[in-house]
């Protein structure tokens, strides 16, 4: 009897050793899921370049994630490129965007081509725009604040059809644009709510 025992606790011991690898695998791989970074929504200011390389990098991660609480895109000193803004899920005060400099000088910061918003709220702060074409262009927004910016015509491009800043939408009850600088556009400011 006592020898079946022995025989049994081996037996036992052999099946705990081979089941033993399966569940720390099974152990690993659920700490690993459990690690692994999420795709969470965006909060807080983000530098360009930096958090992200372009203001189109920003914006598509903006889009694809949305936001949880305001969002800024600060950009560092330079010429960048401008981009289009779509609407973005939002939760909390997650609808609230503002693009600015992060030294709160105009003159150190300029967006080279248009930019377009999508989406509801946005404040545009201490940036150049000197494009070709319409510098800036916003639909749909419910609350817009344009402050101490300069939009400017590009030299040697036709102001034909442009303008500086174009807005247009079923918003507009939360629009203040003031201590703006805005030369060589066919239209310097149009908005239509």
């Amino acid at each position: 009897a006592a020898r079946l025992a022995v025989e049994q606790h081996r037996r036992d011991r052999r099946a705990e050793i081979a089941v033993a690898p399966r569940v720390r695998l099974a152990a690993v791989l659920a700490l690993l899921l459990v690690a692994l970074p999420a795709s969470a929504q965006l909060a807080g200011t983000y530098a360009i370049p930096g958090d992200y390389a372009t203001l189109a990098a920003a914006a598509a991660d903006l889009d694809a994630q949305g936001a949880s609480a305001a969002v800024t895109f600060a950009f560092a000193p330079g010429a960048y490129a401008g981009a289009t803004i779509d609407a973005w899920a939002s939760t909390g005060t997650g609808d609230h965007l503002t693009i600015t400099s992060s030294t709160a000088d105009a003159a150190d910061v300029t967006l080279t081509s248009r930019v377009d918003f999508g989406g509801t709220s946005l404040t545009v702060r201490d940036l150049t725009f000197e494009t070709s074409t319409t510098a800036f262009a916003t639909s749909t927004t419910t609350s817009l604040v344009i402050e101490s910016s300069v939009f400017r015509l590009a030299a040697g491009a036709s102001p034909s059809g442009t303008y500086g800043i174009q807005g247009s939408g079923s918003g507009g009850a939360l629009t203040s644009i003031r201590g703006n600088e805005v030369s060589g556009f066919q239209v310097g400011l149009s908005l239509l709510y």
